[in-house]
C-alpha cells in the first residue's frame, strides 16, 4: 500500500461509493493518517480513538464523549474537540491509499456525532495539478502574500483600525481618545485572520506534497506589487489587509470591496450587481422554546429536564449559518509572463473555503466545466464569485458549503 497525494478521494464524486472495509484496510488507513498528523498529537489521539471504534463497529460518538476519551486530564471543552476534529478532517481530505495505483480508498470524519466514513473510487485526472500548472512547472514555485491589519498599541491594549494609512487612522482616533493617549499610541501589524493563515497552510501543504516551493510573506515585505511582477503570486485576504488585491483587480469585471463583491459591468441574467455578506439573526425566545419542546418530546417527555432542554436548544440554534461571499481571480502578472491568483473575501473562513475548493479534485473539475475548459487546462484569465455557507459556533466556525455562483472568462487561452 502507498500514500496517494493526488488525486485525493472526494466522497461527492459520482463514481465514489461508501463501503465497509475490513479491519486490515482500516488499520492500513490508520497508519497513513497517524503518519500524517502525528500519533502523539491531539489529532492523532482522536484519530486513533475513532479508528478503534470503527474496527469495533461502535456507533457515532458525541464531542463530549470524544473529549473524555482523548483528553485524559479532563481539561477540554466541546469547542476544543470540534477544532481538533476539524483539523483532522482537513488532514484526512488529502490522504488516500491505493492498492494498484487505480483504486483509491479513503475516509473522513462525519459532521457529528463523530464516526469514520469510508469511501473508494477510481483514480481520476490531476485536475488540481491543471489548475496550478504554472506554479507546479519544474523550477517555478510561487509566493503567497497575505496582509496585516493595522493596529495601534497602548500598553497592553490593542486598537484594531482597518485602514492602511497611519495618518488617517490617527486622525480618526483623535476624535474619540484623549490627546495624551493618542500621542503614546504605537503602530503595529501583529494580527491576521485565522482563515487566511489556514489557507496559506493548506496551499503550502499542497506545494510541499508535490515537492514545489511556496514562499510565504506579508504585504509589509512587499509593499509594492511591482516587486512581485517577475514570479507566480497568490494573494490571500481582503482589500483592507492586503491592498495588492485592490490593485490587481482594478480593471476586472468582478471586484472585492470592503463590504461586498460587485459586478462592475455586463451583469448577466440571474446575476446581482452586488453580493453582500449576510449574518443570521440570533434565535428568538419563541424559537428556543419550540426547539426545547421538541428535544423534550423526542426524549420521551421526562420530568425535571426543563433547564437542560433549554440549554441544548439554545446551543443548537446559536450554531448560525452565515452566508458569505468570496472572489477567485486568475490573471497574468505585470510582466505578462507569470500569473497571479487572488483568493479574496471579507471573512477569513470564506477565504479558506475557496482555498479548499481549488485544492479538491472534484471541485476543480466542476469549476473547469463552468469555465468551459478542457480536462487538462484552465483559461489564462478568469474570475469566479463563490457563496460560502459557514456555521458559526460560540468560539469557532465550520465551512458548510462552497458554491460558485458567477464566472467570467477574460482570456480563454489555455495554460
Amino acid at each position: 500500500m502507498r500514500v496517494s497525494t493526488e488525486p485525493r478521494l472526494d466522497p461527492s464524486q459520482p463514481d465514489t461509493e461508501r463501503f465497509n472495509p475490513t479491519a486490515a484496510e482500516i488499520r492500513g488507513l490508520q497508519r497513513v493518517v497517524l503518519a500524517e498528523v502525528g500519533e502523539h498529537t491531539q489529532a492523532g489521539k482522536t484519530a486513533k480513538f475513532l479508528f478503534e471504534r470503527a474496527i469495533g463497529g461502535l456507533p457515532p460518538v458525541s464531542a463530549i464523549d470524544t473529549g473524555k476519551a482523548c483528553w485524559h486530564d479532563g481539561q477540554f471543552h466541546k469547542d476544543t474537540v470540534r477544532g481538533v476534529v476539524r483539523d483532522l478532517r482537513h488532514s484526512m481530505e488529502r490522504i488516500s491509499e491505493a492498492g494498484d495505483g487505480t483504486l483509491l480508498v479513503g475516509c473522513r470524519v462525519s459532521r457529528g456525532p463523530y464516526a469514520l466514513e469510508f469511501f473508494r473510487t477510481r483514480a481520476a485526472n490531476d485536475s488540481v495539478g491543471a489548475f496550478w500548472r504554472p506554479y507546479f512547472a519544474p523550477g517555478a514555485g510561487g509566493i503567497a502574500i497575505y496582509g496585516e491589519p493595522l493596529f495601534f498599541r497602548y500598553g497592553d491594549i490593542y486598537i484594531r483600525v482597518l485602514r492602511r494609512d497611519v495618518t488617517d487612522a490617527l486622525a480618526i482616533l483623535r476624535e474619540v481618545l484623549q490627546p495624551e493617549v493618542v500621542n503614546k499610541l504605537q503602530a503595529t501589524t501583529c494580527y491576521g485572520s485565522l482563515g487566511d493563515f489556514l489557507s496559506i497552510r493548506a496551499l503550502a501543504r499542497e506545494f510541499h506534497a508535490r515537492i514545489r516551493t511556496l514562499e510565504c510573506a506579508t504585504t509589509g515585505l512587499y509593499p509594492r506589487v511591482r516587486g512581485l511582477q517577475d514570479q507566480h503570486v497568490i494573494h490571500v485576504g481582503n482589500v483592507r489587509t492586503n491592498p495588492h488585491i485592490d490593485t490587481m483587480q482594478e480593471s476586472y469585471p468582478f471586484a472585492l470591496t470592503t463590504t461586498d463583491i460587485e459586478i462592475r459591468r455586463e451583469i448577466l441574467p440571474g446575476e446581482e450587481h452586488r453580493y453582500a455578506d449576510e449574518d443570521a439573526a440570533p434565535p428568538t425566545h419563541e424559537e428556543i422554546a419550540k426547539r426545547a419542546y421538541e428535544i423534550w418530546d423526542n426524549r420521551g417527555r421526562p420530568e425535571g429536564t426543563d433547564a437542560e432542554d433549554w440549554i441544548q436548544a439554545d446551543s443548537e440554534l446559536k450554531r448560525r449559518v452565515l452566508h458569505k461571499h468570496g472572489l477567485l481571480t486568475r490573471r497574468t502578472n505585470l510582466d505578462h509572463r507569470h500569473c497571479v491568483t487572488i483568493i479574496g473575501a471579507n471573512h477569513g473562513r470564506a477565504v479558506l473555503g475557496i482555498t479548499e475548493y481549488i485544492l479538491s479534485p472534484i471541485k476543480v473539475r466542476e469549476l473547469q466545466g463552468l469555465l468551459s475548459a478542457s480536462g487538462t487546462t484552465f483559461p489564462r484569465e478568469f474570475q469566479a464569485i463563490f457563496r460560502v455557507e459557514i456555521r458559526d459556533y460560540d468560539s469557532d466556525c465550520e465551512i458548510v458549503s462552497v458554491v460558485p455562483i458567477a464566472t467570467r472568462v477574460l482570456d480563454a487561452t489555455a495554460v
